[in-house]
């Protein structure tokens, strides 16, 4: 019988070796894929995401004495992805290695043919598609003698763009080989893609040869934002068969330069390296990849922070095939702490502003020139006039000032300036001086003193423009301040009120503080003038209001705002999302502290309560938790509205009872209590709700069934009867007592259609002050403030202050029943999460206000009667809900109104982003691309 099967082996291995000497040759399969899926449904298909995709096959003939060339063909189509550096690995005993390479080269119809010299002792072959990713259908694969005369496959091969090239079309290459793309479309632009997915990728290889004995390379990044959508991009290290991991990664932090680098260890291993540019969809343009030898000694000198790891000073030469995955695990780990020291983390970036303005707002050639063609294309060209009182500037810092002015790229402009009879007398003469040299400069000296007000009055008549922007006597503008307006101006044809971001110049003059504002927000304004600086007016609509009042001195520009604001709608206020003003921090000023000016605040608290008294509003504002601040009050008889409280909930009577508790220690006659229950069926908890319901004020819905809370809500809903809903988690305790005095009288305000309240956790750190949009793990919400003391007030105030978010969790909601029908209740599609963000947008949507009031507080156990959504089904169901939000909600999603695109979407703490998701109007993708269009 062993002779039977030995025979038939050799009957076969001769057949095959028969057909090899065929014109159609020897058939070959595939016995093993490495980085590839083969489809189990349809043979020959084989999809691939991984670096270095390779096939094993089968077949060749193995008959005794086998010699002489060949050619090796395979055909295949390819569905994604590109074939880059085919190649044929042959196994003459020793393994598959670089001396068994034969490259394999496009000959027509979808084949690739390459030429073995000899088969003698050849043991095995490995078909290696492509360098990079790549999914194809394998149609044939063959092993044959050459033809009587046939040429070389690499003479007759098909002239053909390479595909690395041809995957980064227009893009700047250097030192490296691109292998493979995943999630970027190119467009009509110039080196301009579309990211189709979150997750895109491009795999590279340094270049063997430009790397020939470096011990490290850097590779450079240069990319421009478009969309703004440039965010956590990363860096991936492959160099075994290992594939690309989050272990074998690092971010990458924006560098001054304005460029990304990354340090990559051993370059001539020729790793891949994958860049994911982004985690968002968006477009972005990509000006050049490169990749240069770098010495340990030069990256030293460039960064000043002398730094010698074990192993890579000391290494020369490159590993054997032995010892490739022992380097492979320190090549990650010296690249990941070469990278960590002297490139940082994108985190160390958000903290560092003075790092973020060189990254962000340094201003190249390539944009001036840029500006300047933005100016000659603006359809309107508006006038401004500037407005500036002085007193006894210091004249280093007024002229410092005026040229700031002066030296706007945006020519349409006068300075009209009032000096306040300065006893200074190098003040006149710096402004005479000044104006001598530029007959856009207006001057007013007044014969007396009469103080901010009117000192700023005498400038404005000066005025002649089509808008007025106000000025302190010793602050900067930055160059391309008018220009930035005028844009925008172009974009808002029927704004009156127009304002930036801000930051501060510390006495050295370095910048620092800044405020990075939301749109507006009528009730934060109500707690601090989030307006200031720099701020723009519609000229008209200042003569309108009878310019500068005096008596409100240190909030004169607060006061002009209100009073201009009753004449204007929100949507003629337009928030610039830059910084266009640095105030400077001088003694006295209140840019030091808010207290340096007392009469200031006094002046601020009588603008705010003179403009509440005239909207007839029942509120007015008293001291806020800090200097500077404002809390707003309710005034007046407090209204009988009447209130249903809607408290889902399901056994859990440890939390059920102090919740309702808490509302029985707060009684209040116009109050419905509706508790529905989802199954509870714990003998204590049953009983309690029979006693509750025997109460005339509660009521208890039966709900059985699985747990949607969309569901529960709207079945709560439906049972009461009051004409306000207050939806309220069970695993709540009210802290304030006159929660629903300040409640009635908000939702009482003209175009309010929410109230949201200031929860806390046990340990009394915040867990809860309204949601932003587009942050979390699912960019759909996040939690601002989260884990500050309930006694901090946060960033300029911001987690102290009643303001406007997108939205607000409904662990504590208030709602009109009439809005709550208007929108239909909540989506009973999103069962658990985001049902609450879905519902504000839709409120939202009808035009009406979603506020949150620090002065409601409750404390809230946040999900302790549900459990978690980090695995397993409910991890499913949250993606899913998040997929449906995303796709309802996008575009609002990716900019919410009350968070500046300045900070970043991967942290709540008001860090910096990467980069601005709104770039300067010279950078933008529409405007950039048409230009490179017409080049």
């Amino acid at each position: 019988m062993q002779r039977l099967n030995r025979l038939a082996t050799e009957l076969r291995a001769w057949r095959r070796f028969i057909g090899l000497g065929t014109t159609d040759g020897a058939r070959l399969w595939v016995a093993e894929a490495a980085n590839l899926d083969r489809s189990k449904d349809e043979p020959g298909r084989f999809r691939g995401e991984a670096w270095d995709p390779q096939l094993r096959l089968a077949g060749l003939p193995t008959i005794h004495g086998q010699s002489g060339p060949a050619i090796f063909e395979a055909t295949l189509r390819v569905e994604s992805g590109a074939l880059i550096r085919p190649m044929l690995f042959l196994d003459r005993g020793a393994g598959f290695d670089e001396a068994g390479m034969t490259p394999l080269y496009p000959v027509g119809g979808g084949k690739l043919a390459g030429r073995i010299a000899d088969l003698k002792d050849v043991r095995g072959l490995r078909f290696d598609p492509s360098e990079g990713p790549v999914s194809f259908r394998l149609e044939d694969l063959r092993l044959r003698r050459p033809r009587p005369g046939e040429p070389d496959p690499a003479d007759v091969a098909e002239e053909s763009v390479d595909p690395g090239l041809a995957l980064l079309p227009d893009v700047r290459l250097s030192g490296v080989k691109v292998v493979a793309r995943k999630g970027l479309e190119p467009t009509d632009a110039p080196g301009v893609f579309a990211l189709t997915d979150s997750d895109p990728q491009i795999v590279f290889t340094p270049t063997a040869d430009g790397h020939r004995g470096a011990m490290l390379c850097r590779f450079t990044f240069e990319v421009e934002s478009m969309d703004g959508m440039v965010t956590t991009p990363r860096l991936y290290l492959d160099y075994g068969d290992e594939g690309f991991s989050q272990d074998g990664s690092f971010a990458l932090a924006r560098q001054a330069d304005g460029r990304y680098h990354a340090i990559v260890a051993y370059p001539a291993l020729c790793p891949g390296v994958r860049w994911d540019p982004s985690d968002r969809r968006g477009t972005l343009r990509i000006i050049s990849v490169t990749a240069q030898p770098q010495s340990l000694a030069a990256l030293q000198d460039a960064v000043e922070a002398p730094y010698s790891p074990s192993g890579v000073a000391a290494t020369t030469g490159a590993p054997d095939r032995r010892e490739r995955k022992a380097w492979a695990e320190r090549a990650v780990a010296f690249s990941r702490e070469l990278n960590e020291t002297y490139y940082n983390a994108s985190a160390a970036l958000a903290y560092d502003y003075d790092r973020w303005v060189k990254v962000t707002e340094r201003q190249t050639p390539a944009d001036y020139e840029r500006m300047r063609l933005l100016l000659a294309q603006l359809a309107w060209r508006p006038r401004f006039s500037f407005v500036m009182p002085t007193y006894n500037t210091p004249p280093d810092l007024l002229e410092s000032c005026v040229r700031s002015m002066l030296d706007q790229v945006y020519p349409d402009f006068e300075i009209c300036i009032a000096d306040d009879h300065s006893s200074d007398p190098r003040v006149r003469a710096t402004l005479e001086r000044l104006a001598a040299e530029d007959d856009r400069i207006k001057l007013a000296f007044r014969p007396a003193n009469g103080h901010i007000s009117e000192a700023s009055n005498t400038a404005l008549a000066l005025a002649t423009g089509d808008f007025v922007v106000l000025v302190d006597h010793d602050d900067i503008l930055p160059d391309y301040a008018l220009l930035t307006i005028a844009d925008y101006l172009n974009e808002h044809r029927d704004a009156k009120i127009l304002y930036s971001d801000e930051d501060k110049l510390d006495p050295s003059g370095k910048r620092c503080d800044p405020y990075f504002k939301s749109d507006f927000n009528r009730f934060l304004m109500f707690g601090h003038n989030m307006v200031s600086h720099l701020g723009v007016y519609q000229r008209a609509l200042v003569q309108s209001v009878g310019g500068f009042r005096p008596g409100y001195e240190g909030s004169q520009d607060y006061d002009l705002f209100l009073r201009c604001l009753e004449r204007c709608s929100d949507a003629e206020v337009i928030h610039i999302p830059h910084v266009l003003y640095h105030w400077r921090m001088i003694p006295g000023s209140t840019a030091v502290s808010a207290d340096q000016k007392s009469y200031a605040i006094v002046a601020a608290q009588r603008s705010i309560n003179d403009f509440l008294n005239r909207q007839a509003l029942p509120f007015e504002v008293v001291d806020g938790v800090a200097a500077g601040l404002t809390r707003l009050a309710v005034i007046g008889a407090p209204l009988a509205t009447t209130v249903s409280i809607i408290i889902p909930t399901r056994d859990r009577l440890d939390l059920l009872k102090p919740c309702i508790d808490s509302l029985f220690a707060a009684p209040d006659a116009g109050v419905e209590i509706v508790i529905v229950d989802n199954g509870s069926q714990e003998a204590e908890t049953l009983a309690y709700l029979a006693d509750l319901a025997s109460l005339p004020n509660v009521k208890v819905v039966s709900a059985p069934g699985p747990f949607n809370f969309s569901g529960l809500c709207n079945q709560g809903v439906a049972a009461s009867s009051g004409d306000i809903i207050c939806l309220l988690n069970n695993d709540t305790e009210l802290v304030t007592a006159d929660w629903l005095d300040r409640a009635r009288a908000l939702l009482a305000t003209p175009d309010v259609g929410i109230v949201g309240a200031r929860l806390i956790y046990p340990d009394q750190s915040v867990q809860h002050f309204g949601l932003y949009l587009g942050m979390g793990a699912h960019g759909v919400a996040g939690t601002p403030h989260r884990g500050l003391p309930m006694s901090d007030f946060g960033p300029f105030g911001k987690a102290r202050l009643i303001q406007e978010f997108s939205a607000v969790t409904a662990a504590c909601l208030f709602v009109t029943r009439a809005v709550y029908d208007q929108v239909g209740g909540f989506d009973r599609d999103l069962e658990v999460a985001y049902n609450d963000v879905d519902f504000c947008l839709k409120v939202r949507a009808l035009g009406r206000r979603v506020l949150c009031d620090p002065d409601i507080v409750l404390v809230h156990k946040e999900s302790k009667s549900r459990g978690d959504d980090l695995d397993g089904a409910r991890a499913h169901r949250l993606e899913t809900e998040a997929r449906l939000m995303r796709e309802r909600w996008a575009e609002l999603l990716v900019r919410d109104p009350y968070y500046n695109p300045n900070l970043t979407l991967d942290r709540d703490d008001f860090s910096l982003a990467d980069s601005s998701r709104i770039p300067f109007p010279w950078r933008r993708p529409s405007y950039i691309a048409a230009q490179l269009r017409s080049r």
